[in-house]
C-alpha cells in the first residue's frame, strides 16, 4: 500500500485523535514504576513511535484530508492517447508527459478525466469554449441529448431545426456524478478554438491557407529546418504535410492564441484539486495550424 493510500486508510478507519494517542502512549511508557534497563529502552522506543504517530495525525489534520485520485489524458488525431496527469497511481511515471503538439486545421482538443469516487468536475476557459458529451446518458441531459441544443430557422415559411456549430459549447461547464457512477472514461471533454475559426471565416475565408504549391524538394527543405517537436506534431496527425485548409494566424491577437482551461475536481470525501491545461495555437514552417497542450505544474 502506497503512502497516500496508507494515510487515506488511517483517516477512513477513524483513528483516535492526537490527544487520545498521546495519553495512551504516556500510560504505556510510565505505567510500570519498576522496570529493567532493557525495558526502559524498549519503552522509550515505543514512546518515540507513538510521538511520531501523534505528529503524523496532527499533520494530517492540518492538511484537511486526502488527495483526489484522478488521471487526465488527451486523444491525439491519430487515435493514440497521451497521459498528461496521473494521480491514480496506475501508470509508470515514464508514461506521463507534460506537453504534446499536433497538427489540426480546425484547432480543437479532446480529453478525458478518470478516477475514483469523483463527485464533481468543473471546467472553464479564458478565451475559447468547452463542452462535454456523456455517452452513458446518465448525467444531466444537457450533456447527451442534442434536442436540447436545436436552433430553428424559417425558410420560405417552413420551420427547420438544426444544430449550430456552437451547440453545447460554453465558457464554463459543471458535471455532477451520481453516487454509483463508475464510467468516467465514457465522458468526453472537448475544447474548440471557435473564436479563431470565426475570425478565419471573415473576409470570404481569406485567412484559410490555399494549396501552398510546394514541390517535394521544397517540402523536404522545410522539414529539415523544423525542430523534432514540430516533426512529431505532424506525425501525430497522420504525417500530412499539406497546409491547404489550415488557418493562417497572422493578424490574430497573440494573447488570444493562448487559452487556459481550468479544471477543478472534487471527490466524494470533499477533497478538491485544481489543474490548468494550457492550449497554444500556432503555425509551423509549412503553414499548418498546430495545437500545443501542456499541464501547468
Amino acid at each position: 500500500m502506497k503512502g497516500k493510500e496508507i494515510i487515506n486508510h488511517i483517516v477512513k478507519a477513524k483513528m483516535p485523535d492526537a490527544e487520545q494517542v498521546r495519553e495512551k502512549c504516556v500510560r504505556q511508557t510510565f505505567s510500570k514504576p519498576q522496570i529493567m534497563p532493557r525495558k526502559v529502552l524498549l519503552s522509550a522506543s515505543v514512546a518515540t513511535a507513538c510521538m511520531a504517530l501523534v505528529l503524523t495525525l496532527v499533520f494530517m489534520l492540518q492538511l484537511g484530508g486526502g488527495a483526489v485520485a484522478f488521471a487526465l489524458s488527451i486523444t491525439m488525431p491519430n487515435g493514440s492517447t497521451i497521459i498528461m496527469e496521473d494521480k491514480n497511481g496506475n501508470q509508470n511515471s515514464d508514461d506521463v508527459v507534460t506537453s504534446v503538439s499536433y497538427v489540426d486545421s480546425r484547432p480543437h482538443m479532446r480529453f478525458f478525466i478518470t478516477g475514483a469516487d469523483i463527485a464533481r468536475i468543473e471546467i472553464s476557459t479564458n478565451s475559447e469554449y468547452v463542452r462535454a458529451h456523456d455517452w452513458t446518458e446518465s448525467l444531466d441531459e444537457i450533456f447527451w441529448n442534442p434536442e436540447l441544443h436545436y436552433s430553428e430557422t424559417e425558410i420560405e415559411g417552413v420551420i427547420h431545426q438544426y444544430l449550430s456549430a456552437r451547440s453545447g459549447f460554453e465558457k464554463s461547464i459543471v458535471l455532477i456524478f451520481p453516487e454509483d457512477f463508475k464510467d468516467y472514461e465514457q465522458v468526453w471533454y472537448e475544447w474548440h478554438g471557435l473564436n479563431i475559426y470565426d475570425w478565419a471565416r471573415e473576409n470570404e475565408t481569406s485567412r484559410f491557407q490555399g494549396y501552398n504549391g510546394m514541390s517535394i524538394s521544397e517540402i523536404e527543405e522545410q522539414m529539415n529546418s523544423m525542430s523534432e517537436e514540430e516533426k512529431l506534431a505532424i506525425a501525430a496527425s497522420g504525417g500530412d504535410t499539406s497546409a491547404a485548409g489550415h488557418i493562417l494566424l497572422d493578424g490574430y491577437p497573440v494573447e488570444l492564441l493562448n487559452d487556459h482551461i481550468t479544471i477543478t475536481i472534487t471527490d466524494r470525501q470533499g477533497n478538491t484539486i485544481t489543474k490548468t491545461l494550457i492550449v497554444y495555437v500556432s503555425n509551423n514552417a509549412l503553414g499548418q495550424t498546430v495545437v500545443t497542450a501542456s499541464m501547468n505544474s
